[in-house]
């Protein structure tokens, strides 16, 4: 998601979205305009959301092969504090200024990269052959000793991923042509016949994709991941976070992102 769209995102101030008539969509723009929502050419989803005060959650949202053949659906969830927002765009103001160092440079850089490598709540949830569901709340394993602790709310994970998806499906379900606004605010990219594009533009990005895992842990089923969280009840999920396990730096996914 571009640093432009990150900006634009809640914009409080904005006049209302001239869209005429009262569709789904056009209903669902008007009420959440606080949220961007963009779906990659692999199907992730990405939900990013401007907060009242200041800070911005950010939240993905992909489908995996999960146990006993079941789809398991993983949410993952940021937020960042407005104080790293705003030192982020210091920081990036300085290094474009002519009299710039290379400390500037690194300092950016720094700063910017910590969004990778913090700490990230991770909702995993599973439906079983019984419809009985599953679901648990643990950290994201990208993480460094020194990085930022961006933990969010279950519940407010689990409430953003549905509003997202929610017009995320609206609009996909919309025959209407978009308008600027509605593209703006959801940007769909969704390639449901790139695994054929890419191996037949490089057997060698195929093969590697392919030994990484396949195409489907990159993928998401929009509609199934909204209709497996609309089952997760708010009992199933935590009052306290639990602990956070040792931080501990992972390689980092370049696919997706």
């Amino acid at each position: 998601m571009s640093k432009k769209r990150e900006i634009q995102v809640g914009r409080s101030k904005e006049a209302p979205l001239a869209i005429a008539g009262s569709t789904e969509l056009q209903s669902l723009l008007q009420a959440n305009r606080d949220l961007a929502v963009r779906r990659d050419r692999l199907g992730e989803v990405t939900i990013l959301q401007a907060l009242r005060n200041g800070d911005l959650r950010r939240v993905e949202v992909l489908v995996a092969e999960g146990e006993e053949g079941n789809p398991t659906v993983i949410i993952n969830g940021q937020q960042f504090p407005a104080s790293y927002r705003a030192e982020v765009r210091t920081a990036r103001a300085k290094m474009m200024q002519k009299d710039h160092t290379s400390e500037d440079v690194s300092r950016y850089y720094e700063l910017d990269e910590r969004r990778y490598d913090a700490l990230r709540t991770q909702l995993r949830v599973r439906i079983g052959e019984d419809e009985h569901v599953h679901a648990k709340i643990v950290y994201g394993h990208r993480e460094i000793s020194e990085g930022l602790t961006m933990e969010v709310d279950p519940h407010e994970l689990v409430t953003t991923a549905k509003r997202g998806l929610e017009l995320l499906q609206a609009y996909l379900n919309d025959p209407s042509p978009k308008t600027y606004q509605m593209r703006n605010q959801i940007e769909d990219e969704y390639r449901p016949d790139l695994e054929r594009r890419v191996a037949e533009a490089s057997p060698l990005v195929d093969a590697f994709i392919r030994r990484e895992g396949g195409y489907d842990i990159y993928g998401t089923q929009a509609i199934y991941a909204l209709n497996a969280l609309n089952k997760v009840t708010d009992a199933m999920l935590p009052s306290e976070m639990p602990p956070a396990s040792q931080n501990r730096r992972e390689p980092r996914r370049t696919l997706g992102r």
